[in-house]
């Protein structure tokens, strides 16, 4: 079997159900993940379209993301989001409470005519204002991104909107009982999907804010995604940063703490402690006690490392994560072409992950 064209990728392609993609240009075959279709295509046929270096050299203007959207842009898309106005239990049966949060409570929910399953967030009017909740559904339900939990539909009734969302299996969080022996591999793995989350979150002139271990979702397949966008903010045209405090402490970065100014780089800093966590089984500054602790231990220690026993491309990435001047982080595009990253062995990722998660769920008979 053959592999990809993308010396980046190497993925196998040529099964006997794969769709064949070459590109119009250099008429080389890619697998799906490697492969644009071609946005002249009225037809939109998955199977026309180009590698990402004929795309960039066709349609130049594609290489760089498009301009921020203007506050009345974004209010308009939210205009456009109508809640279906029925309470989802007329379609679907609770399985279990999976978790409670600030922005309110998620359950396994199990559709009663299809049987297919899913995760359904309560939202309390009386807790959580009204455009905070569409905003929340718009980040979820605009993101079209393959490491971003899908967001299905929105209902709202008596006092709750309720979001319908794709199942994951755990989050990372709950990943670390069970993964005892943390392997580089599927460090680099998860770390490369969140980053191409979050790459797609920033192009799009969004700022997670909330970026932590129990945000980070893992599937029975091995596939990792971003979700909850409780706290996620929009940076427009006019606005270009933000002011408000969000996030967890722990993986706050400085610049919130002490009540700057900030833009998507605060996604940076806390990705770089989930980094820190899964190299070191702990946050950094784990030790402090309130908010005004954790800044000035920020403050007047040196930027965090990890061990000298994990490899050079992964104490770098780190560096690049956990600097405390915001401009001097890298950008999520550019930590995707880092040598750590680079050289993923997905499949290889996907199979040992998937055996964790296996053996995980196994632990947990009522899970």
């Amino acid at each position: 079997m053959s592999v990809c064209s993308n010396r980046r990728c190497n993925k196998p392609v040529g099964g006997l159900f794969q769709r064949k993609l070459l590109c119009k240009i250099c008429n080389k075959r890619f697998c799906p993940d490697c492969f644009f279709v071609d946005p002249n295509n009225m037809k939109k046929s998955l199977k026309v379209g180009y590698c990402w270096e004929d795309l960039v050299r066709t349609f130049p203007a594609l290489s760089n993301p498009p301009n921020p959207p203007s506050i009345n842009e974004v209010n308009r898309t939210l205009a456009y989001i109508v809640p279906i106005s029925e309470d989802p239990l007329r379609t679907f049966n609770k399985v279990k409470t999976l978790g409670r949060g600030t922005s309110g409570t998620v359950y396994k929910v199990c559709n009663r005519e299809s049987g297919n399953i899913f995760a359904l967030k309560e939202i309390c009017l009386s807790t959580n204002d009204r455009e905070s909740i569409l905003e929340e559904f718009a980040k979820s339900v605009l993101s079209p991104c393959q490491n971003v939990v899908t967001c299905y539909s929105l209902y709202r009734y008596n006092d709750y909107y309720a979001i319908l969302l794709e199942l994951m299996d755990t989050t990372l969080m709950d990943l670390f009982k069970y993964w005892v022996n943390r392997q580089e591999h599927l460090i680099a793995y998860i770390l490369r999907e969140v980053t191409k989350g979050l790459n797609y979150i920033h192009r799009n002139y969004n700022i997670h804010r909330d970026i932590k271990s129990e945000n980070i979702f893992i599937n029975n397949k091995g596939n990792v995604k971003i979700g909850d966008f409780g706290l996620s903010a929009q940076l427009t045209q006019e606005r270009d940063y933000r002011e408000t405090f969000a996030g967890s402490p722990l993986w706050t970065a400085p610049e919130i703490l002490n009540m700057s100014r900030y833009n998507e780089s605060i996604d940076i800093w806390s990705l770089g402690i989930v980094c820190f966590e899964m190299a070191e089984g702990t946050t950094p500054y784990s030790e402090s006690k309130n908010m005004l602790e954790l800044r000035l231990n920020i403050e007047s220690r040196s930027e965090p490392t990890i061990s000298s026993r994990w490899s050079p491309q992964f104490r770098q990435f780190v560096t690049f994560c956990l600097k405390k001047r915001p401009e001097e982080r890298k950008k999520a595009q550019e930590l995707l072409e880092t040598e750590f990253l680079r050289n993923v062995n997905e499949a290889q990722a996907q199979y040992d992950l998937s055996e964790i998660i296996f053996h995980a769920m196994n632990a947990q008979p009522n899970k």
